[in-house]
């Protein structure tokens, strides 16, 4: 498996903060695609969506929901 396609036990044993080490590498690979804004309805946080705004990282645009948006009963 790739560096960030790793199993479900590997990434159940990760420790939380793990995810925010990864977000750099994954908004640069999104932006090399040619994406220039994303949605996300449950992942990114408003910090994440703010260092892309203030140009701490670079990334495209962002939309987020802040909390989680799921539909009835949860996924």
């Amino acid at each position: 498996m790739g560096r960030y396609e790793d199993d479900e036990l590997t990434v159940a044993h990760r420790p939380f903060s793990y995810a925010f080490y990864l977000a750099p590498a994954n908004l640069r690979t999104t932006l090399a695609l040619g994406i220039t804004t994303v949605r996300d309805a449950g992942g990114a946080d408003l910090g994440l969506k703010r260092a892309v705004e203030d140009g701490v990282i670079p990334g495209p645009r962002m939309q987020i929901a802040v909390t989680m948006l799921s539909q009835t009963g949860g996924h």
